[in-house]
């Protein structure tokens, strides 16, 4: 096109441009120039590029002061009846600077931690952790709290073999118990006198780990109930915005909590009444379900509504020893049938998955089999129904026969649906949880002997609860968490 129009524009302007060789010297000059223009070009998105990753970078090496931070100095050293027998962590929020590149393997900044150590020191009675990763949060939790009980739950710990080797130490293993598995499933420990919380960052995770251990906490040997969030207080480098309105919200109700001291983003409070954890429990993150919304299935109302199979029963308790293994969704070890799999990012560490139906006719689910010796067992699963009305729990034999299953409609108006057992197999129970966005729904079955394998799956089903149809990709489930754990 710019050939055609410069020859065009030579054409005009008469018979001495028009020689062949003044026209290609023309043409040859702006196609040089064309060149360079666009390696100027190239080489400006290539210095945006590096401005954009030193940018992404400087956060890392920021020293920032923090906010009130000489009123805040001034504080600690005020309260130190003799300075000549300081903790280190009382100065070392006003001696060291703090960057995000501190955090060898605790993911804090030297003021942040130093102020979980003070925490510690400030408080009595057990310790719960919620939330410890590579372990290194829940080694600053053991070396300050001399013979404390410490109760640490992660769903996913990955731990640095130095904070495997202090866990097995004698005097620190008889004090210690360690949870594989996410907040939303209970333990056995019901009284803390410190809680600390550095788990699921969303905000329906932070308003679940409120409701559920914020009542736990009460004084111990005349000090005061103390709980401490990581990345709850708002600094001049970083925060999680979720964690800090609920914080917010917490503060805000009357009588509840006050602040006792921050640093970073570690926000330290004090516990002075309980809450109604049922509206804490009904809390959700409402904005980001709207993307995903529709006129025929609008987002979900923030309530707790349940359901039991058997409701006149006590509750099923299981060990705490994950069966199904650690692997997400992704892994080949978990097998689609007509789903594909969409991340659904509520934070950076929200392991949030959206199972999206694939326009072909058969299973829409996702299924795991793995090896038991068992009879008894519970099969769980966190979800979120997207453009559905009912999903499918089930428990197969090898040959993908069905042991046990159960149909969950779950909506606004949610019920149990049709239960199967094969014979001699008993449904112990079955049931679901609307709780902070997410039905919890479980599955527990009792065998009249071992089996050696099972299948564990979810499937979608239709409008006349078939679990084999057409798929349509505007259907599908989010999943939170899988768990199959014995019945003790």
């Amino acid at each position: 096109m710019l050939k055609q129009t410069i020859r065009h524009l030579l054409n005009l302007a008469g018979p001495p441009l028009l020689q062949k060789s003044s026209i290609n010297h023309f043409i040859e000059e702006n196609e040089q120039l064309q060149r360079r223009v666009n390696g100027l070009e190239e080489e400006r998105e290539r210095l945006l590029a590096e401005l954009r990753k030193h940018e992404d970078l400087k956060i890392f090496h920021a020293i920032t002061e923090d906010y009130q931070a000489h009123e805040k100095m001034k504080h600690v050293i005020d309260h130190m009846r003799d300075f000549g027998k300081a903790d280190f962590a009382e100065l070392a929020c006003c001696i060291f600077a703090a960057s995000i590149s501190n955090g060898r393997i605790i993911g804090q900044r030297i003021n942040e931690g130093a102020l979980l150590w003070r925490a510690v020191k400030m408080s009595g009675g057990p310790i719960l952790e919620v939330g410890r990763y590579l372990g290194g949060s829940t080694l600053v939790l053991l070396g300050a709290s001399d013979s404390r009980p410490v109760v640490s739950i992660d769903r996913e710990p990955i731990h640095v073999p130095i904070a495997d080797i202090i866990f097995k130490r004698p005097d620190v293993s008889s004090r210690l118990k360690l949870y594989e598995l996410t907040s939303r499933e209970p333990i056995a420990e019901t009284e803390f006198g410190m809680i600390f919380i550095d788990g699921d960052h969303s905000y329906p995770g932070i308003c679940q780990d409120i409701a559920t251990f914020w009542n736990t906490l009460k004084p111990f040997e005349g000090r005061p109930p103390l709980a401490a969030f990581h990345d709850g207080a708002d600094n001049p480098i970083t925060y999680v915005e979720t964690v800090k309105h609920a914080c917010e919200e917490l503060l805000a109700e009357p009588g509840v909590a006050r602040v006792v001291e921050s640093w970073g983003s570690m926000l330290l409070l004090e516990k002075t009444a309980n809450i109604d954890p049922d509206r804490w429990y009904a809390k959700d993150h409402l904005a980001f379900w709207e993307q995903y919304a529709s006129p025929k299935y609008p987002v979900l109302k923030p309530i707790i509504f349940c359901e039991r199979l058997h409701p006149g029963q006590p509750a099923v308790h299981t060990t705490s020893v994950e069966l199904l293994g650690k692997e997400n969704v992704e892994y080949d070890s978990w097998e689609k049938r007509g789903v594909r799999i969409e991340r659904a990012q509520l934070t950076e560490d929200n392991p949030l998955r959206l199972l999206r139906e694939t326009p072909e006719k058969g299973e829409h689910g996702i299924e795991k089999s793995i090896a038991l010796n068992l009879s008894q067992l519970k099969f769980s699963v966190f979800l979120r129904p997207h453009h559905l009305e009912a999903l499918r729990l089930s428990i197969l034999d090898s040959k993908r026969f069905p042991l046990a299953q159960v149909d969950f409609e779950l909506t606004d108006r949610s019920r149990i649906g049709k239960a199967f057992a094969k014979d001699e197999i008993e449904i112990v129970d079955a049931g679901f949880l609307l709780r902070n966005g997410y039905f919890g729904c479980d599955l527990a079955v009792r065998l009249p002997a071992p089996i050696s394998s099972a299948i564990f799956a979810v499937n979608a089903l239709n409008a006349a609860t078939e679990k084999t149809y057409l798929g349509d990709e505007d259907r599908g489930f989010f999943v939170n968490l899988f768990s199959v754990k014995e019945i003790s």
